[in-house]
């Protein structure tokens, strides 16, 4: 029998903690939490479920996710290549998901509490507790089989809903991470990061946006649907949700790798990820990859009195300075590592044109972020420069003496964090070499420099506009913004995902962005936050999708019209993959060989 959730409403209680010392774990608290939630719904399930169920869908299984009633979203019922929205009511679904709103936000801001920073070893014991909450919050929404997953970092959440019944409905993998940025500076947040605080409308805290905001309302779409549909759901779901993506997903690799079997599905989307403004909707064909090292230079065996050796040997912090000076060309902003744009690829007329075409103007691009002026690489315009070309950003730097007042020494070491995003084509590791090759080129008189690698590490990515997944990501944007589907733009995003170029090389899959937060959210930045509106819209969202997507992939499975692609298999899958066994070989190889997706790139 089709399993149907109670819902959180009637038997998730959120476990309201105030952290204090960073990392308490919240382990007991979730577990009493999950335990009341299971008792009371198991005593309340049959007035739970009359009290939800409120679609009017016939009360057949294949009826209940059927195209067979009047569309509810405010924009235009056929997109504009002539292809009708699905026209399942979703009064229930909203009703649902309006009556239990505050249950779910406050649930967001218990996970929100808990402060899982993978960058740091310290606060390794949290990011485990936001994966145990998720596990508890995925069982208490009605998901199955969650369980906490090892991968030899930080850990993965696994949880189901599989319809064994109905072997026709396609699967679907649902992506998201519970682990957060740094906070620092944490003295320019205006509330404690990890205080969850709304105010105009808005969410503060870190994680807010990126990504426990996206990723917990996505779960509460999919309850939704599940409370409100009789027939369970019109596809199989899968959930991969992750505690290490803000370092670069070192351990997935040779997880997925492992693991391709239970990962398996027909279409792959992500929680992660956004919209390029909180106007006009998008969707996002491309990320660039990434690659970070770290320079390390050393002068004397030890710190220096300025005034005794100060002009006659070398600084550390002046070669450091002169180096990273030095990777950018200071008339035309290019980047000076010899051999750095080999695999670059020119920038077609038609890609210019769409790029030219966004909603953002530079104008308003500066305005948000408070800057005066756009630079870059010359020839290039500021969309050109953040999506479609590669970067080399200095992130960090650490030397001499920093604190209150003046120390006059000279330190004997100085260091910087180098972080690139790549565009389609370049390879991590051959970037980084070549970085280091430049360094070793350039290295002033006096001092030694050591480059080493970071564990942040993407492969660029780009997928092909024209697919059963875009179709209906597209019309689903197009229904909930009220706009025309030729009016949904497409763009790629400056940022990386690494497990979206990792689930195409291991799973096969191309993976469709479908996030709901805005650039201008202060993502990685102190006073993170996320629109509560963007939270509805994102609730509301994952249903349709969900409800489109079977739709679309029955008409093309049995031929009945449509002009969207099947799912699209990309890449080796299986025993030839696990055989790489994940790491720099792997990366290497699903750069070389995947860059470019399994059919055309497009904008």
């Amino acid at each position: 029998m089709a399993f149907r959730s109670a819902g959180a409403p009637s038997g998730f209680r959120p476990c309201r903690r105030r952290r204090s010392g960073g990392l308490a774990r919240p382990v007991i608290a979730v577990s009493f939490c999950l335990a009341a939630a299971l008792a009371r719904r198991a005593g309340a399930a049959a007035s739970a479920a009359d009290a939800t169920t409120t679609t009017t869908a016939s009360t057949t299984s294949t009826s209940s996710f059927s195209s067979n009633t009047t569309p509810t979203g405010t924009g235009a019922s056929v997109d504009g290549a002539g292809i009708a929205a699905s026209s399942m009511n979703f009064t229930g679904v909203d009703d649902w998901l309006e009556r239990h709103r505050p249950t779910h936000l406050d649930a967001l801001k218990d996970l929100l509490r808990i402060p899982s920073v993978s960058a740091l070893s310290s606060h390794a014991p949290d990011v485990r507790a936001a994966a145990e909450w998720t596990a508890a919050f995925a069982t208490s929404l009605g998901f199955r089989h969650a369980e906490v997953l090892e991968t030899g970092g930080h850990p993965v959440v696994y949880a189901d809903w599989l319809d064994e019944a109905d072997p026709s409905k396609p699967t679907v993998l649902l992506y998201g991470h519970f682990d957060v940025q740094p906070v620092d500076p944490e003295e320019l947040w205006v509330s404690p990061p990890f205080e969850p605080t709304v105010r105009d409308g808005k969410l503060y805290a870190r994680g807010a946006s990126d990504d426990k905001g996206n990723m917990v309302a996505m779960m509460v779409g999919v309850a939704g649907l599940l409370a409100a549909g009789e027939g369970g759901l019109p596809v199989n779901i899968k959930l991969l949700l992750e505690g290490q993506e803000e370092i670069g997903s070192p351990d997935m690799p040779t997880f997925l790798a492992d693991h391709s079997a239970r990962w398996a599905a027909d279409y792959a989307f992500s929680a992660d990820g956004g919209q390029v403004t909180s106007g006009p909707p998008g969707v996002c064909l491309g990320l660039r990859g990434s690659v970070a090292v770290e320079l390390t230079v050393t002068g004397a065996k030890g710190d220096l009195h300025s005034g005794t050796y100060g002009g006659a040997i070398q600084n550390p912090l002046h070669a450091l300075a002169k180096l990273l000076a030095g990777l950018h060309d200071p008339k035309t902003g290019a980047i000076a590592v010899d051999g750095f744009y080999e695999h670059v690829n020119a920038l077609s007329d038609d890609e210019r044109a769409v790029l030219a075409a966004q909603p953002v103007t530079e104008a308003d691009w500066l305005a948000n972020i408070g800057a005066s002026a756009a630079v870059g690489e010359a020839g290039y315009t500021t969309h050109e420069r953040t999506m479609v070309r590669p970067s080399l950003d200095v992130v960090g730097m650490v030397g001499g003496f920093t604190g209150e007042g003046l120390k006059t020494v000279l330190p004997a070491r100085a260091s910087a964090k180098v972080s690139c995003r790549l565009v389609p084509a370049q390879v991590p590791e051959d970037i980084a070499a070549k970085i280091a090759a430049h360094v070793a080129a350039h290295t002033p008189p006096g001092v030694t420099v050591e480059v080493t690698r970071l564990p942040f590490v993407a492969v660029p990515y780009a997928m092909r506009r024209e697919s059963t997944a875009n179709t209906a990501a597209a019309a689903v944007l197009a229904d909930l913004y009220g706009v025309p589907v030729r009016d949904v733009f497409s763009y790629r995003m400056g940022g990386s995902i690494p497990v979206v170029s990792l689930i195409r090389r291991y799973l096969g899959l191309d993976t469709t962005l479908f996030a709901f937060g805005a650039a201008d959210e202060a993502v990685h930045a102190p006073n993170e936050y996320f629109r509560l509106a963007s939270w509805d819209r994102a609730t509301r969202a994952y249903p349709r999708l969900l409800v489109r997507l079977a739709d679309e992939h029955r008409r093309v499975a049995t031929g009945a019209g449509g002009h969207a692609a099947p799912p699209q298999r990309v890449g080796a899958t299986g025993e030839d993959v696990a055989a790489m066994g994940g790491g720099d070989g792997a990366v290497r190889a699903a750069a070389e060989g995947l860059n470019s997706g399994g059919g055309k790139e497009d904008l």
